[in-house]
């Protein structure tokens, strides 16, 4: 009987040894796969930035500036396809009466410094649209307000 349990324990252990070497050999093998994935996206991504700076230099040094779109409405858009208001119509005054309603424009009074031109945006905020949207929100909020745009 002692032998009999014996031989039980032994082929308990060779089991479990076995059981960890074979999660031992899966998370090999998944490390293994993670790190040719992540090799495999270093390579795509150096292979599109030297596609996008073979593009680049390609391009015309001074190609003439594209007239502005339009909107159905026939309002100019900006850079990132929003139709173009006139600051002063957008801002709040002190009151928090709008010079606009929004409503019938279809705005969205939360981010109205999407509808600005380009330039009235740099004019006004001094610095990119996508410098402002990587300001964490109490700053971006901030910024907006300082220009009556909240």
């Amino acid at each position: 009987a002692a032998k009999k349990r014996q031989a039980d324990e032994e082929a308990a252990k060779k089991r479990q040894a076995d059981e960890e070497a074979a999660k031992k050999r899966q998370a090999d093998e998944e490390a293994a796969k993670k790190r040719q994935a992540d090799e495999e996206a270093a390579k795509k991504r150096q292979a599109d930035e030297e596609a996008s700076k073979k593009a680049a230099s390609a391009a015309p040094a001074a190609a003439p500036a594209a007239a502005p779109a339009a909107s159905s409405s026939g309002r100019a858009l900006n850079s990132v396809g929003f139709e173009v208001y006139d600051y002063e119509d957008l801002k709040v005054w002190k009151d928090g009466a709008r010079a606009i309603d929004s409503s019938p424009y279809n705005l969205d009074v939360t981010n109205l410094e999407k509808y600005l031109s380009d330039e009235k945006f740099q004019e006004l905020f001094k610095m990119s649209r996508a410098d402002l949207d990587k300001l964490p929100g109490w700053k971006k909020q901030q910024t907006k307000r300082s220009q009556n745009l909240w």
